[in-house]
């Protein structure tokens, strides 16, 4: 059985509820164990702007629970990834270690650099294997998905060593075989400007409405980031623009293996699934 030490991240316990229902909810299924850690916020880069030792410190926090557990960490966030993988790459210098290792010293915790970091989507799509998924598919999704990956899951490809960088596949093989066509999003790894929509709301919608036009004549946007999906999801209701359903990759991939529509969080999504799931159900 693969087991893993589950850090859903921030926005899961509020704007992407759903996110971490759907999650839980396929890995159930498929006999993933999920281990609940007592996580902290990674600190995005806000945090490491302003000082980068404790972003660090925050980071290798979450990764020493894991390791505590012998598990690696696998998380539901783009952001929490990418956050992590850096602070791992970082802490694999000594110097920067031991510092790291005071900090943590006063809550009695330690980071040895014994744990990998995983996506939920490497993890359905490398770990658990296409394969497996596929013999326990109960329905075809017989839709047209335009993947969305968003920037901070692919790149830096030094750190992250997730897939291409500009054309990235994971998630197009994952939903082929779940009975999708692809309708390919030529701005499927532009930032969808999240960081930014609290101080530059023109820009950021600037950018919703390219990614948005990219996923033209969809049935829906399929993302691996809550951020993205809340950018996506709201964006279209904010600029007036036609409604396309987004999901969470999770979401779709529970639609394929027979989970109920409610139990994967489908009536929270901003935007209506309902006639999407007409023609699945």
């Amino acid at each position: 059985m693969l087991r893993y030490a589950y850090l859903p991240g921030c926005s899961a316990e509020s704007s992407s509820l759903e996110y971490d229902m759907s999650t839980r909810a396929v890995c159930k299924k498929l006999g993933i164990e999920l281990v609940d850690i007592p996580f902290n916020c990674c600190g995005t880069h806000i945090v490491e702007e302003f000082n980068e030792k404790a972003w660090l410190a925050l980071n290798a926090r979450n990764l020493a629970l894991a390791e505590e557990l012998g598990l690696d960490v696998v998380t539901i966030c783009s952001s929490c990834f990418f956050n992590m993988k850096k602070a791992k790459a970082m802490l694999e210098r000594e110097e920067v270690k031991s510092e790291v290792n005071e900090v943590l010293e006063r809550i009695g915790k330690k980071y040895e650099g014994n744990v990998e970091v995983k996506h939920i989507l490497g993890v359905l799509v490398d770990d658990y294997g296409i394969d497996g998924i596929i013999r326990n598919v109960e329905r075809l999704v017989e839709v047209k998905a335009s993947p969305y990956y968003g920037c901070l899951i692919v790149r830096p490809e030094e750190i992250v060593r997730f897939d291409n960088t500009e054309d990235p596949k994971k998630m197009e093989k994952l939903l082929e075989n779940l009975g999708c066509e692809i309708a390919d999003n030529p701005f499927k790894t532009d930032c969808c400007g999240a960081p930014i929509m609290l101080i530059d709301k023109e820009s950021h919608l600037r950018m919703v409405k390219r990614i948005l036009e990219g996923a033209e004549g969809a049935d829906c946007i399929v993302t691996v980031c809550p951020l993205c999906h809340y950018a996506l999801d709201v964006g279209q209701a904010v600029l007036g623009m036609p409604e396309i359903p987004v999901l969470h990759v999770t979401q779709i991939v529970g639609l394929a293996l027979g989970i109920e529509e409610k139990e994967l969080g489908l009536d929270k999504n901003i935007t209506p699934t309902e006639k999407l799931l007409e023609k699945v159900i």
